[in-house]
């Protein structure tokens, strides 16, 4: 099974389509939309080039109300365009936004260390994103392993949260 076809399976997704990190599928998931998205304050600095706005966080959660999942935590938006790293969180559930971006980087649920992949029920988004994606072959392997273990890496992960 391709590692695409996995992706879509985990996540319950029509295409999956995977970059060389998550920031180059939202960059160009931003070029082709036009749009741009409301990240947290406490979120990744380098998704500041795709801000619309920072929204601040809610200081006894450390959420904002935008669809960006961080800690294992997961408020869903229902209609949303697009969510960021729902991998831990969003497994178990389904999807409430037409695409979502998932990292496979350093401390993330799956990490081999780099790559990403947006996952979409837009077949014409999809085939746009095709055209400006790639993904290191160095990474296949490690995230088709990844993947047959991911239900034991998000127990881990839990346990380690708790």
């Amino acid at each position: 099974m391709s590692i695409e076809t996995q992706l879509c399976e985990l996540m319950d997704y029509e295409r999956a389509i995977p970059f060389p990190r998550a920031r180059d599928a939202l960059a160009a998931w931003c070029e082709i939309t036009q749009e741009k998205i409301d990240i947290p304050t406490n979120c990744c600095p380098a998704l500041l080039p795709f801000a619309k706005s920072l929204v601040p966080i809610d200081p006894e959660t450390g959420l904002a109300p935008v669809p960006v999942q961080l800690y294992g935590y997961r408020q869903e938006f229902p209609g949303a365009k697009i969510e960021i790293d729902p991998l831990m969180t969003g497994l178990m559930g389904r999807p409430f936004a037409d695409s979502t971006i998932i990292s496979f980087g350093y401390s993330k649920t799956i990490d081999i260390g780099g790559g990403g992949a947006i996952l979409t029920q837009d077949k014409s988004l999809a085939d746009e994103l095709q055209k400006r994606a790639f993904f290191p072959r160095v990474l296949c392997s490690t995230l088709e392993s990844a993947l047959e273990n991911i239900h034991s890496t998000i127990m881990e992960k839990k346990r380690q949260y708790e």
